[in-house]
């Protein structure tokens, strides 16, 4: 299999930065931190509070829960699957970006854009955000061959957002008003960037390294045209234990159960597991997982066929399902045709074994 881009190395400590970041992301929006200054002695302030507030207009909650959530996802992904596939990671970066979005649409509505300052810093972080997801991918697909952008966008912001701050209350002073600096809300933003400037450090291209490698290839004998199965379309996955992980997450693991499907049916098609792209279209994009359903089912009995298995076609099931049911129980039919490809794929080969 062709190995190119940069990846996370197995031995890389930088999950455990990852997931601290996210954790001072989620804890800055119930705590607060702060100082204030002029005339005289500094003086420290903390406060908590809730993070969700059910009143104004719906997009100003739409903002606070994109808020909350995030971290969530970040951590989420990162210890799942920040060494196995990186380009997954770029999905909190889309997530920040649409909050990013709704947060600019909510304050305008509200008629508060007109502060000063506020609409060029917005617009500057949402650009900076952009400029990490385009480094962040770049890098991973191998077009780009310098981390030192992603690493500049990762750390320069939090540094130029810090110094905008200070700038601000040091202007407040000079004109003789009291100022507060928000250390929570500083940390808050800086450590998304820098979660991703942690990754930065840790992605390496060295082709002699040691990386978990998703999707090799192992030879084995078939009677289709294939003659060679990666070892993920051999391992079955539970159903049962699937939906039971995604009632007690609240929904959030049937987003990990998705992104599984479309990595397997990716390797009977194409064989590769390129679905970073998929992914995203799927948590953003209105009516994707229709028709995501409807043109992999049909993949996934052609990509079968091609190692001399037959899978029944299940394009108008899938819509139906969606239309009148739950797509979980698409998820469950599509999860249950791929482990009758692994277990008749398996019986193959140890036919094959034992003719030898």
């Amino acid at each position: 299999m062709e190995r190119r881009g940069f990846r996370i190395p197995e031995k890389s400590g930088c999950v455990r930065g990852i997931v601290i970041c996210a954790a001072v992301m989620f804890a800055t929006q119930f705590f607060g931190l702060y100082i204030m200054l002029g005339g005289g002695i500094p003086e420290w302030g903390f406060y908590w509070s809730f993070p969700l507030r059910f009143y104004g207009n719906i997009l100003l909650l739409q903002g606070q829960i994109s808020d909350l959530l995030l971290p969530v996802l970040l951590g989420a992904l990162g210890i799942a699957f920040a060494k196995k596939a990186p380009e997954l990671l770029a999905v909190p970066l889309v997530f920040a970006i649409m909050s990013r979005l709704i947060w600019i649409l909510a304050v305008m509505a509200e008629g508060l854009w007109y502060y000063p300052g506020w609409v060029s810093g917005n617009l500057l972080r949402l650009a900076s955000l952009v400029l990490l997801l385009l480094f962040f991918v770049l890098l991973l697909s191998g077009r780009l061959k310098q981390k030192i952008w992603l690493l500049l966008t990762a750390f320069g912001y939090p540094v130029l957002f810090t110094l905008r701050r200070l700038f601000g209350l040091l202007s407040g002073m000079a004109s003789g008003t009291h100022q507060t600096f928000s250390l929570s809300s500083v940390a808050g933003v800086s450590a998304l960037y820098i979660a991703y400037g942690i990754m930065g450090l840790a992605l390496s291209d060295d082709p002699e390294g040691s990386y978990v490698w998703v999707g090799e290839r192992i030879p084995c004998r078939g009677t289709g045209k294939r003659w060679y199965v990666t070892p993920e379309l051999l391992e079955p996955k539970s159903i049962v234990k699937s939906i039971l992980l995604s009632v007690v997450t609240l929904g959030i693991y049937r987003w990990f159960w998705m992104y599984s499907l479309m990595k397997r049916v990716r390797y009977l098609a194409d064989g590769n597991s390129s679905c970073g792209m998929e992914m995203v279209c799927y948590l953003f994009v209105p009516f994707y997982e229709w028709y995501w359903f409807y043109t992999r089912g049909k993949r996934l009995a052609d990509g079968a066929a091609e190692y001399g298995i037959a899978l029944p076609r299940r394009q108008g099931i899938y819509l139906v399902i969606l239309l009148l049911a739950s797509n979980v129980v698409a998820l469950a039919i599509m999860q249950n045709d791929l482990n009758e490809f692994a277990r008749m794929k398996r019986e193959i080969r140890k036919d094959e074994i034992t003719e030898e």
